[in-house]
């Protein structure tokens, strides 16, 4: 499962895809922040909408605590993870606040 969070590391922040393991615990984020891929799994009908779509999933991040980018230094990224997940679709009812 993934979302999008605000990361704090030094002295920026950033929104970035943050993935959760099956406790719902933060274990990694991808590097990209502010970003809209539009490279799915299925071809994407109205890039508009998807892109409204994501927008919406980044401007959740601000009702969610700021993460420390240091909390995660300690965990092991898994590319095949990260990939997985950014091939997710989008489900409002799964975003973890």
């Amino acid at each position: 499962m993934w979302n999008y969070r605000i990361i704090k590391e030094d002295n920026e922040i950033s929104i970035k895809e943050v993935f959760y393991d099956v406790d719902k615990k933060p274990i990694m984020y991808g590097a990209a922040h502010l970003s809209v891929n539009l490279e799915m799994e299925k071809p994407i009908e109205n890039e508009a909408l998807h892109i409204a779509n994501i927008l919406t999933r980044m401007a959740d991040a601000l009702n969610s605590p700021i993460l420390n980018a240091y909390d995660f230094k300690e965990k092991k990224l898994t590319t095949n993870a990260v990939d997985k997940g950014l091939k997710q679709s989008y489900n409002p009812t799964k975003t973890i606040h």
